[in-house]
């Protein structure tokens, strides 16, 4: 569109004037010049829309020119704070400390007495550490070093990724080696002893002949002993099946230290593991204790520890006198012991072992008997001493009450000075009923109970308010030789599994309380009657 200046709009106006004033004289009627009139008008109404029309689109483009002056203006803003950010990080960058290069440097070089930028141009393997361009390659060198300890990073991440799947890989098999196979291996072994025994073919078992295999590597002796174990637990497995609850079994195992590495042979041994009964809960899950096997090269002997069991059993003597005469002094270590039986079944002979020994099967049932009565005679001294009672004693059918009048003041351990037996030991026991108090004595072999039977003394010490002489007591002596006599043999006699071999203690102790009231019943009595014959 042309745009229209003032001059062409003055211009316009003036020759309307002329026409007007030309032409109002010749037209009388004026419709002429109206309409030209209304024509010039209209010309000047188009005239002055375009002026209008030019004014919004001369005003439109200053506003967008302006517009584009700020955002100009603000871009040029952004760029000067862009540029002084960029000099105070260039003087920043420029002015940086970075103590923990140069000490890498230093270290790298090994030498303190250098400068800093000696120590940086060393490393970097650069002319001068001032120089930019230097520290271009330095800056370069250390992105590379940062980007390859990000790759041995990430590698180092996915390796412990796989070792994790290895590991529970590993863990699947091991379950699978652990609890399934086995019970398939021994399935299978099952399943095949009719097909053996049609053969005549010798029963095998995998565990055992990889646990003999292992077992070459131990000393010979060592080797022997664990073999007769073996073989016995074995027999044991056999004949009581395979699925036996595993606190109940007997288990031998052993430890063997290469030689190769730097290990004695002193160091390995052979580990029997038997099953401790809960007596104080025997439907509860029993104990086990294991008896540890060395080898004393220097002296060409069977040295024996024992380990778990310390509060059930009586452990510093049970072992003592397991067959006659094997009576182990404390050696060097007070833990191990020399015994007969364990060097004999590891092919050794020690100074004054007897002639014959029990087998491999007299000797462990020989031991799991003396187990059975070494926890059962500490829950009952547990029991006379801490609840200053008798403990329930198994398939006896006496009543409670029939000495409950009678009470347990102390149950203590004495020092037995009448016997010079290390094995003997000597309580003293004060008892109450009314209001008189007695004390008595017990001798107990610590090591051969039952076998060898406690013994009481009931003379001794006798009633508290008496002298300190010595009184005999008809009544009392009758019951002495009753406790340590007669009953023995209604009792001992038994057979050797029945309950009152191992309680002999406390069945004693409750034959005295037992006297104890039935005697006062009895003055009492007699006591009634000569009133009722002064009368």
């Amino acid at each position: 569109m042309t745009a229209v200046s003032m001059t062409d709009i003055n211009a316009l106006f003036a020759s309307l004037m002329e026409y007007v004033e030309t032409t109002g004289e010749e037209d009388s009627r004026g419709d002429g010049l109206a309409n030209k009139s209304l024509i010039m008008l209209l010309k000047i109404k188009e005239t002055h829309q375009r002026l209008t029309l030019s004014l919004e689109k001369e005003k439109a483009s200053l506003v967008e020119k302006k517009k584009h002056s700020q955002r100009i203006l603000r871009n040029m803003d952004a760029l000067e704070f862009e540029r002084k950010h960029l000099e105070r990080q260039i003087e920043a960058a420029t002015t940086f400390q970075t103590p923990k290069l140069v000490q890498m440097a230093r270290n790298e070089e090994k030498q303190d007495t250098i400068t800093d930028d000696d120590a940086l141009v060393a490393y970097f393997e650069i002319e001068r550490w001032s120089d930019k361009q230097h520290r271009v390659t330095a800056t370069a060198q250390i992105h590379r070093e940062i980007n390859a300890r990000g790759k041995l990073t990430e590698r180092l991440r996915r390796r412990r990724e796989e070792l994790a799947q290895l590991k529970k890989q590993l863990e699947e098999k091991r379950r699978f080696l652990d609890q399934i196979l086995p019970e398939q291996v021994a399935a299978m072994e099952r399943s095949s002893l009719s097909l053996q025994k049609s053969f005549a073919l010798p029963k095998t078992s995998t565990e055992r002949k990889e646990r003999l295999e292992s077992a070459h590597g131990l000393p010979p002796p060592l080797y022997t002993l664990f073999k007769q174990l073996q073989l016995y637990v074995d027999l044991v497995k056999t004949s009581q099946g395979l699925n036996l609850d595993e606190n109940s079994k007997l288990s031998v195992t052993f430890i063997h230290h290469d030689p190769e590495v730097g290990h004695d042979s002193a160091e390995d041994q052979v580990l029997l593991t038997l099953p401790i009964p809960n007596v104080a809960n025997p439907s509860g899950k029993p104990k086990r204790i294991t008896l540890h096997f060395y080898l004393d090269v220097d002296n060409h002997q069977i040295l024996l520890s024992v380990s778990g069991g310390a509060n059930i059993l009586v452990q510093d003597k049970f072992l003592q006198e397991l067959f006659p005469g094997d009576f182990a002094p404390a050696t060097a270590s007070p833990q191990q012991r020399v015994y007969h039986w364990s060097n004999y079944m590891a092919g050794l002979y020690s100074v004054g072992m007897p002639p014959t020994l029990p087998s491999t099967r007299g000797i462990i049932l020989q031991l799991q008997r003396r187990v059975h009565s070494s926890a059962i005679l500490k829950h009952v001294l547990m029991s006379l001493q801490q609840r200053k009672q008798l403990p329930n004693i198994p398939s006896d059918n006496d009543e409670v009450n029939t000495y409950s009048g009678v009470k347990i003041i102390s149950f203590e351990e004495g020092k037995d000075e009448s016997s010079t037996e290390e094995l003997s030991v000597k309580w003293t026991c004060k008892l109450r009923h009314g209001n008189q108090t007695r004390a008595l004595a017990v001798r107990i072999d610590m090591a051969r109970y039952p076998v060898s039977p406690p013994v009481w003394d009931l003379q001794q010490i006798g009633h508290e308010k008496v002298s300190s002489a010595v009184t005999y007591d008809e009544i009392w002596a009758t019951l002495e030789e009753r406790v340590n006599y007669s009953m023995l043999e209604q009792t001992l006699l038994r057979d050797e599994t029945s309950f009152p071999c191992d309680w002999i203690l406390a069945l004693q102790l409750k034959e005295i309380l037992k006297f104890i009231v039935s005697n006062e019943i009895r003055n009492q009595g007699q006591a009634s009657r000569k009133r009722k014959t002064s009368r």
